[in-house]
């Protein structure tokens, strides 16, 4: 699960993302790693921490500092979009593209032992 959160939006509590991301880490059964901060040209900051499960990612949380209620990264021109932030949509392709390959990996791995009769 990706989680992303502005730490200056006035509609949801920033309190939400954190509660999100350890709810369903506690139903994965996932431990956080440290938060981190990331920072990227003049892009806002960003804290990111993730929570893993037998080593594999269960949960990404990033709080984007300064982002109020819009989408980060997104088009000047549009609305509730805000271009100073990440860029919310490579994110969430991002952390899809690793979830797919790892369970492609592991699929990989249980068909090459099977048995062979």
């Amino acid at each position: 699960m990706l989680v992303i959160q502005g730490s200056a939006d006035p509609v949801v509590v920033r309190a939400n993302g954190m509660r999100a991301a350890q709810v369903w880490a506690a139903r994965t059964h996932a431990l956080p790693g440290p938060a981190r901060l990331v920072r990227r040209g003049k892009r806002y900051p960003q804290t990111a921490m993730d929570w893993f499960a037998s080593k594999r990612l269960q949960v990404s949380l990033r709080e984007i500092n300064g982002l109020g209620h819009a989408w980060s990264g997104g088009a000047a021109s549009q609305a509730y979009s805000d271009p100073k932030g990440p860029d919310a949509s490579r994110m969430v392709w991002t952390f899809a593209q690793r979830q797919f390959e790892l369970r492609a990996t592991r699929v990989r791995h249980q068909i090459e032992n099977l048995p062979h009769f």
